[in-house]
């Protein structure tokens, strides 16, 4: 099932949208305070249920001036600044300015008060801030610039990019965790220098020689926990670059066959909840596993070894999250890639369901 059979999504992504950044904006609790956690980690992955079930303290968890998440507020900083750009595009205007304005101050708090966000809040277990938190600055900067178009914003992406090094960065992946890949083509747009073009192009020539499967899946040393999700990312990237003409139809003939792939065209079989030929039937979800109610929904549920009951409450997914990983086994120095029928897997890090892992495709959607 191809990209292009997908509707049209320009009146679906407008609420998702705005739910996003009306919990960004209540967890932005003053200027320098963010909340960034809620719950205990260990106390919500070690109960299996429905989430209106859950009776353990919930824990509320923020970085301050004193306990500084540079990149916390960063990456938060720069998702508002996006934002803004497409409330004030629909004719949101005021709403677009409560985003922007949260966003510079997320951005002021990220720079001023530096810091790693898991020395504040304990989710290094399960989110740790490999990269650091210099490329979520740059981001925050670049995201603002580009809302504002201000040439003093400008001038202040332009000084951290140099500050924090981004000039020397060579990203191998484009995740939660690293944004300098797609940070280059962000400062490309908004100054239009060729030194940004160049670093973009060098991603893209990294990008389509990375090894694939034999059905043509891009693979990575990530790739071993969701590798759609590397595939997917870098289709983004790819899709942008083309958009700017780095490229073009080398990035987009990558970007069509990496989503292509997804939805079916590698394995036979899409790896969309609820979308195409044979899509996954039990992926990693506590609320979609549960048995009607007033049945008990518990670790039973989990290790049942038949469809999850809950369609709906996959389906409600569809167009944005995918089981996200192939099998792969080490043969001598090798990698041999077998596609494997994962639908029915323990293994969370084959099946677990993130919109982080399919936020691309809604993008990919409204260029096609």
């Amino acid at each position: 099932m191809k990209v292009s059979s997908y509707p049209p999504v320009n009146t679906n992504i407008f609420p998702f949208c705005r739910w996003a950044t009306n919990y960004f904006i209540a967890c932005h609790t003053a200027p320098n305070e963010l909340v960034g956690q809620i719950g205990d980690g260990n106390a919500d992955h070690g109960f299996w249920g429905r989430p209106e079930e859950m009776t353990m303290d919930r824990p509320a968890f923020k970085i301050t001036a004193s306990s500084p998440g540079s990149d916390l507020a960063g990456e938060t900083a720069a998702a508002l600044a996006a934002s803004s750009i497409y409330f004030k595009a629909r004719g949101d205007t005021a709403y677009a300015a409560t985003c922007l304005e949260h966003a510079r101050q997320l951005l002021d708090f990220a720079d001023k008060y530096r810091g790693v966000y898991t020395d504040a809040i304990p989710a290094g277990g399960f989110y740790n801030s490999w990269s650091g938190y210099k490329d979520e600055i740059v981001w925050a900067a670049a995201w603002v610039a580009k809302a504002t178009a201000d040439p003093a914003d400008i001038t202040r992406a332009t000084q951290l990019y140099n500050e924090m090094g981004a000039a020397t960065s060579n990203p191998t992946e484009i995740s939660w965790d690293d944004k300098y890949a797609m940070l280059q083509l962000v400062m490309y747009d908004v100054t239009g220098e060729q030194a940004y073009m160049n670093k973009a192009q060098d991603m893209i020539t990294y990008i389509l020689g990375a090894p694939r499967t034999p059905k043509g899946l891009v693979w990575i040393s990530s790739s071993a926990w969701g590798s759609l999700r590397h595939a997917s990312n870098f289709a983004m990237f790819c899709m942008q670059a083309a958009h700017y003409g780095i490229q073009a139809k080398e990035a987009m003939a990558f970007a069509e066959s990496q989503i292509n792939y997804i939805l079916g065209d590698g394995a036979g079989h899409s790896y969309v909840v609820g979308w195409g030929t044979n899509p996954p039937q039990r992926p990693h979800h506590r609320a979609a596993s549960c048995p009607d109610m007033p049945a008990v929904c518990d670790w039973a549920a989990y290790n049942n070894q038949g469809p999850n009951p809950q369609v709906g409450d996959q389906r409600g997914f569809q167009l944005f999250i995918f089981v996200n990983r192939l099998y792969v086994m080490p043969v001598s120095n090798n990698l041999q890639f077998f596609n494997f029928k994962v639908f029915q897997s323990e293994d969370l890090s084959y099946n677990i369901l993130r919109f982080y892992f399919s936020s691309f495709l809604p993008h990919f959607i409204q260029v096609k």
